[in-house]
């Protein structure tokens, strides 16, 4: 899944409140089925920038 959640000119705590709101609606989007991690991995990048990767057990 991809998805915009802000952009360079944000405040962080602009950008921190949307993610919040993204990674909410992902997990709420997971079917009651799936069983183990939904997310293994997650990547931050700006449109051609270089990914920082986030560890998501600190989520």
């Amino acid at each position: 899944v991809q998805a915009i959640i802000g952009k360079v000119s944000f405040e962080a705590d602009k950008l921190v409140e949307n993610f919040k709101a993204f990674n909410e609606t992902i997990q709420k989007a997971k079917p009651a089925t799936a069983k183990g991690t939904y997310v293994t991995s997650l990547t931050i990048t700006t449109t051609q920038g270089v990914g920082i990767k986030v560890d998501v057990n600190s989520l």
